[in-house]
């Protein structure tokens, strides 16, 4: 029964049914629980996907839990140094990112690259460096972030993931932009603007003009065209990111840019 409720946690997941992915799962890691025990190999992977999930609908504090608890029970099966536990290390690592746990999130973060670093996976070690980026950046190190996620592109475009590095581009002129905007280098704003043109066609390619990788390169524009002063030119990327997130009912620590940039600009929802 156990792997009955995990393959209908999946489908329900790949159909975009979160809370009835979440319901599965639940009754998948409770059932492990009791058949198997709290620390066995099968709970722990089954309460990681549950996690994962918990934290997409935006319930940090029972996501955290979850991850932790997952984490514990990995490292006794796998070791503290396998690279079984670089992907939940990552999550928990931006759950508690999320969750304001910047010195926690960091101290994961960069356990997880350390375990990244030595294992011969560029698809692993670019979303490692990406992540990390992401934790910095949250914390308000952009300045620090840059050359993670300029790292994390190339390492993901050379292991043929052009998806993967144009989002991480994406990321890398989000953690630029203060400093872009301070320099008021106009050469090097526009090459930020072209970055990210080019970054969002990638990704509209793969992914299609609404999903959600498509709305952050719309939103990273919008930001960049916002702190330059100029909302009218950020009013086209803010509404198309706007829709898609309205669209695909995302979390709310997926639009706090997004919100900030509406806010400065004046421009009702």
């Amino acid at each position: 029964m156990i792997s009955v409720h995990y393959a209908r946690g999946a489908l329900a997941d790949r159909r975009d049914d979160l809370e009835g992915a979440i319901a599965e799962f639940q009754r998948a890691t409770e059932l492990a629980r009791r058949e198997y025990g709290v620390d066995h190999f099968l709970t722990a992977t089954t309460q990681a996907a549950l996690a994962s999930l918990l934290g997409a609908v935006g319930r940090v504090e029972e996501a955290l839990a979850s991850h932790m608890a997952a984490l514990d029970g990995l490292e006794r099966w796998v070791g503290p140094t396998s690279s079984e536990l670089v992907r939940p290390l990552m999550n928990l690592a931006l759950t508690e990112s999320s969750a304001g746990l910047h010195a926690e999130a960091e101290q994961h973060a960069r356990r997880a690259l350390a375990i990244s670093e030595r294992t011969d996976n560029p698809d692993r070690l670019g979303t490692a460096l990406r992540n990390l980026g992401v934790v910095l950046t949250n914390m308000g190190r952009g300045r620090d972030a840059v050359p993670l996620y300029e790292r994390a592109a190339a390492v993901l475009e050379a292991g043929d993931r052009p998806s993967a590095a144009a989002s991480a581009r994406v990321q890398r002129v989000l953690a630029a932009t203060p400093d872009l905007v301070a320099s008021r280098d106009r050469a090097a704003i526009a090459r930020a603007r072209v970055e990210l043109d080019e970054s969002r066609a990638k990704l509209a390619a793969v992914f299609g003009p609404d999903a959600l990788e498509v709305a952050d390169a719309d939103a990273a524009l919008a930001n960049l065209l916002a702190e330059l002063g100029r909302c009218h030119d950020a009013r086209i990327p803010l509404t198309r990111a706007l829709a898609s997130f309205e669209r695909a009912k995302a979390p709310p620590d997926r639009r706090v840019l997004l919100n900030r940039t509406r806010s400065r600009c004046e421009i009702g929802p």
